[in-house]
């Protein structure tokens, strides 16, 4: 998920700036219909975290939206820095670090 939304980001650079600096200043962003699609995007986290917890690798203790919106948000705010430092490097190249950050804080422990 963590990929995919980094893909996405840098494949369309434009559409990520109008998203992220342009509609923040105009409050035109926040439509009933984006808010929902938002929603459901951070549901689609959750219910990937959740997968994780049934199958023993995340912690059953976590707070399942808790984590979904932070992994979201995340990733919003390293595209936002990308944006603002001109996109002078890829992201794809903090992919691996932003994940094992978030897979670390959330994996299952053996001492439960």
């Amino acid at each position: 998920m963590i990929s995919l939304q980094i893909d996405i980001i840098e494949k369309n650079p434009d559409l990520t700036k109008l998203i992220l600096i342009e509609f923040p200043r105009t409050g035109k962003f926040l439509s009933n219909s984006n808010i929902d699609i938002l929603s459901k995007y951070i549901d689609m986290i959750a219910s990937i975290i959740n997968e994780g917890i049934k199958e023993g690798g995340f912690d059953f203790n976590i707070k399942i939206d808790m984590v979904a919106t932070m992994i979201y948000a995340g990733i919003q705010g390293l595209a936002t820095r990308w944006i603002l430092d001109d996109m002078q490097y890829t992201l794809k190249g903090m992919e691996k670090g932003v994940s094992d950050l978030f897979l670390e804080g959330i994996k299952a422990h053996n001492d439960h």
